[in-house]
């Protein structure tokens, strides 16, 4: 038996179990016990370190994301000597490739041009004469010419550090007497070893909050497995405050490991669904998917990507050009759903929140909330205000009802564009925080500026009343009637119709499949190193090279896997095809992890977007995507408390 390590938990926490609940009132019960104990919460987002920050007012209590904890956490170590000469040690490699690089792209070669202008001279020697100081430099790339940290880096060099130096172990665990991470499945090794090797053995103590279930970022590698297993998981929230027993029991029977079975609360006993969880197979699942909706028109609607989900609010243009936008790109602070889908004063994109706002005036005044709209420009003065403000004459009404008039007119064509507002108001309004001018001529919001300006209001109203989501979108998120419109993807990779197929003829658990993806991983990243590249990238000149090394280690893991049920039906046949026909296009279909992780991924989504119902899932399939036997898959759907109604017969 492994022995546990007495201040560590890790605390299962399925969805809809009051986690949020729990660890508010964990630091609460903390601080009233001792108002002198520091306490650190570590969230998975920055959305969510602001809503628990608003639940406390102690200065002991710091909430915030990895990142802004660790940039503030790390400061002061990053200009000393020790700091840099590590960072050279790790990053000299990459320094002089960059530097040698004479194929480069035209921006990299630019930027090597502008330090030479600037510095005289581009080495190693120089970089190390100019570089005082590291930083985060809070976006996804690294500027390592001046020691400027990518989100990714920030974290992997923080561990660096955290593993050398026991004095910052030290510090770490004097400053703070209880540590909570939020949505531990989706923290990187790295920030796990950050406080698994700075806390053991010392009085802090460490909760882990999560569930394994809702892993759906590939940020977790697999390598902290043996670890988790020293940590005291005794404690777990078991109780679904959120769904009907139908819901709970359809839930239990998809997570099939009796270490997690949610039980169903009191109140929720009483609550009758409107219809048992169903499995709707239909050849057209647009058209069945516009039924349903005609008939329960207050269901979520829950969508593989986002691209999906914009589609179906009205606003394909808006998602696209702020997907376009280097400011809301992958890893950058704030994403592009963070930013369409705030509509309060808090949004961190000026246009937005701007844009936002004028949609609620608007949509007050075609409901005749004349004094909504006043009491709001008032309270928005700080953003948005009429020139010579003042309302203190039968007039200065006048006035303004006749620039509301106005501008709804404009609103409600679908030929005006944002632009077209943006203009409008130009002339009417005065701005003091955020100009129109500056927001007109920011070259980011050029695209943005055409989109039409009805496409907004489709996503403000939405937004009043959400009824679309991403199955990827929905952490947190819970709806009384849920719509799961199954697909697959290749960005993110899910492979929704294989996972039914290989569901319905194995026995799987999250356990059993975790475990077969990390193992196999493993197995082919020694295999990469080997060959010195991904196998997929692989010309055949390069395969010619490697050709007996991996013949020689396809057997390897065909022997490795063998009598393995997941292996044996997702990868066997791939590797036998090779070994008797070696070549490179056979090779890039065996040597892969992307089948293995594509059936994880869509495990998973399908149990978290069950998992938001409150009252009733439609799973929807398509009929021409289904693959494998048909009937075999109707019967586990049922088999799981679904009732299957195959429409694609009728």
């Amino acid at each position: 038996m492994v022995r546990k390590i007495e201040n560590f938990f890790i605390v299962n926490a399925p969805a809809g179990s009051g986690k949020t609940t729990t660890i508010r009132e964990m630091i609460n019960k903390i601080i009233s016990i001792n108002s002198k104990d520091n306490v650190l919460c570590i969230t998975y987002t920055n959305r969510a370190a602001e809503e628990l920050s608003k639940s406390f007012s102690s200065p002991n209590i710091s909430i915030s994301t990895i990142h802004s904890f660790l940039n503030n956490f790390m400061k002061q170590y990053f200009g000393s000597p020790e700091i840099i000469d590590l960072y050279f040690d790790t990053y000299q490699d990459s320094l002089q490739q960059r530097i040698d690089n004479k194929e480069a792209k035209e921006n990299q070669n630019e930027s090597n041009q502008k330090y030479i202008e600037k510095y005289g001279d581009l080495s190693i020697d120089v970089l190390r004469k100019n570089i005082k100081n590291i930083y985060y430099n809070e976006n996804s790339f690294n500027s390592l010419y001046y020691g400027g940290l990518s989100h990714d880096d920030l974290i992997s060099f923080s561990s660096k550090i955290f593993l050398k130096y026991k004095m910052i172990q030290n510090r770490l665990s004097y400053k703070f007497q209880y540590i909570f991470i939020d949505e531990y499945q989706d923290t990187t090794a790295d920030v796990l070893n950050i406080f698994y090797e700075s806390l053991r053995e010392k009085r802090t103590i460490l909760y882990l909050f999560g569930d394994k279930m809702q892993q759906i970022y590939k940020n977790y590698d697999g390598s902290f497995e043996l670890q988790f297993l020293k940590f005291d998981s005794s404690k777990a929230l078991t109780t679904n405050y959120r769904s009907v027993p139908q819901i709970i029991t359809l839930l239990n029977n998809i997570y099939n490991d009796s270490s997690f079975v949610q039980n169903v609360s009191e109140h929720m006993v009483k609550i009758s669904p409107n219809f048992d969880p169903r499995v709707i197979i239909s050849s057209d699942v647009d058209e069945r998917l516009s039924q349903i909706l005609d008939k329960y028109p207050n269901s979520l609607t829950l969508f593989l990507s986002n691209q999906s989900r914009f589609q179906k609010i009205g606003c394909p243009s808006l998602y696209r050009t702020f997907s376009k936008m280097d400011l809301y790109s992958f890893s950058k602070k704030y994403g592009v759903v963070d930013v369409l889908t705030d509509n309060t004063k808090d949004n961190p994109d000026s246009l937005m929140r701007l844009i936002f706002l004028v949609a609620y005036i608007n949509n007050n005044y075609t409901s005749n909330n004349y004094g909504v709209i006043v009491q709001k420009i008032k309270d928005e003065q700080s953003m948005i205000g009429l020139k010579n403000w003042k309302l203190s004459s039968h007039q200065d009404k006048v006035t303004l009802n006749a620039i509301l008039e106005e501008l709804s007119l404009i609103i409600s064509s679908p030929k005006k564009s944002i632009k077209d507002v943006l203009i409008f108001l130009k002339g009417k309004i005065a701005q003091t925080t955020v100009t129109f001018s500056e927001i007109m001529e920011d070259e980011s919001y050029s695209d943005a500026l055409d989109v039409p300006i009805e496409e907004v209001i489709k996503l403000y109203n939405y937004l009043e009343s959400p009824k679309v989501s991403t199955q990827h979108g929905v952490k947190g998120e819970s709806h009384d009637e849920v719509i799961f419109v199954a697909d697959d993807s290749y960005n993110p990779h899910v492979s929704m119709y294989n996972f039914f197929d290989i569901w319905s003829d194995t026995e799987l658990s999250l356990s059993t499949l975790e475990e077969f993806y990390y193992q196999y991983s493993v197995e082919l990243n020694k295999i990469i190193e080997a060959v010195g590249m991904k196998i997929n990238d692989l010309k055949k000149e390069g395969f010619i090279t490697h050709e007996d090394y991996l013949i020689e280690a396809a057997s390897s893991i065909i022997t490795r896997f063998q009598g393995d049920d997941l292996f044996s039906n997702l990868c066997l046949q791939d590797y036998q095809k090779f070994i008797s026909k070696p070549n490179v296009t056979n090779a890039k279909k065996c040597f892969r992890e992307s089948q293995i992780y594509g059936i994880l991924s869509a495990y998973k989504l399908f149990y978290v977007g069950c998992s938001r119902a409150r009252k009733d899932i439609t799973v929807l399939l398509d009929s021409n995507k289904i693959k494998g036997n048909i009937d075999l898959q109707i019967q586990k759907f049922e088999q799981l408390g679904f009732k299957v109604h195959n429409e694609s017969l009728i």
